[in-house]
């Protein structure tokens, strides 16, 4: 078992996070790079998610350097220390921040496509600030009772964690893992299955007489922004769903196996779902690839297209949202 344990440490250390921060930091510098004009508030939310990725990598293995670097103090600074570092409440503030952002996004595609003329539905910059922040309030928020109950774990060397969450009651920390399964798994999933269906329905099903080159050209490029966008959310589902579900049935079957490698694989999970995205952007846009070679290489000069850009034919520059 303990074998095993490290094996997915090392995936953690080794491969996801690398991953994670070097994709996603590319994912800002290629919309850092766009010219003014092209900086659309869809990409804005595209890097929100980026920092919300980047957050679950960084506070999900800092426990890690704790037990290899540096000792963890004990006390009253060792609970302090796990409610702000080694205690993954960071990393569960990101997880939140991100699935907002998803969430944000299907209804931005939803508004944009299905009912592009409802224009109070439609996102500014000025409004996709006030978004991301909301967002980002509703994650620490939601975190609120993790900050109280998470305290120094007093078995570590039993467990192999230095924290733990220490509940008044059993049935709270149900509830708390409920809310959890409803609000993070559930909902959201179900709410952009239901907003990217109608968008596929009316992209696929109901423009096939769209003849003008023009809309020929925006109709394609929000086929593939949809491809993308439905993909994030699939992997998203399939990736957090096993941590949710454990994190619940836990406290119903007591098998240790779940407790300490089933645990930790849901977990390597999540972190995979935080690292996957730019590789999704790179599939499915030319564009994306083009920026990131751009960047590696240095490049001097040349604009770089954003990751929802727009597109040009021979007659006019149409807008790919």
């Amino acid at each position: 078992m303990s074998s095993s344990l490290e094996v997915v440490r090392s995936v953690k250390l080794g491969i996801l996070v690398p991953t994670n921060l070097i994709g996603n930091i590319l994912v800002v510098l290629v919309v850092k790079r766009t010219t003014n004009s092209l900086q659309t508030p869809m990409n804005y939310l595209l890097v929100n998610l980026a920092f919300a990725d980047i957050t679950v990598a960084v506070f999900m293995v800092i426990d890690q350097l704790f037990f290899h670097v540096v000792h963890h103090p004990e006390g009253v600074a060792g609970d302090i220390l796990c409610k702000l570092l080694t205690g993954k409440i960071l990393t569960w503030v990101g997880s939140v921040a991100s699935v907002c952002t998803l969430v944000v996004i299907a209804f931005e595609r939803f508004y944009a496509i299905v009912l592009p003329y409802k224009h109070t539905a439609k996102l500014t910059k000025r409004k996709t600030v006030v978004t991301v922040v909301f967002c980002w309030i509703i994650a620490l928020t939601f975190n609120l009772p993790l900050l109280i109950v998470r305290k120094l774990n007093l078995n570590i060397k039993e467990t192999g964690f230095f924290c733990r969450s220490y509940w008044p009651s059993k049935q709270l920390a149900i509830a708390y893992n409920f809310l959890w399964l409803v609000f993070v798994g559930v909902v959201p999933v179900g709410l952009m299955a239901v907003l990217y269906g109608r968008i596929v329905f009316s992209l696929w099903f109901h423009q096939n007489s769209v003849t003008n080159e023009a809309q020929k050209a925006r109709l394609k490029s929000r086929k593939r922004v949809t491809k993308m966008l439905v993909t994030l959310s699939v992997i998203y589902a399939v990736c957090w769903f096993p941590n949710l579900l454990i994190n619940t049935i836990d406290y119903y079957i007591e098998i240790p196996a779940l407790r300490s490698i089933g645990y930790l694989v849901s977990e390597m999970l999540v972190l995979l779902n935080s690292s996957i995205n730019p590789f999704v952007y790179a599939l499915q846009s030319k564009q994306f690839r083009e920026a990131i070679k751009t960047i590696v290489c240095c490049r001097e000069g040349g604009r770089v297209m954003p990751l929802v850009a727009a597109t040009r034919n021979v007659t006019t520059l149409v807008r790919a949202l």
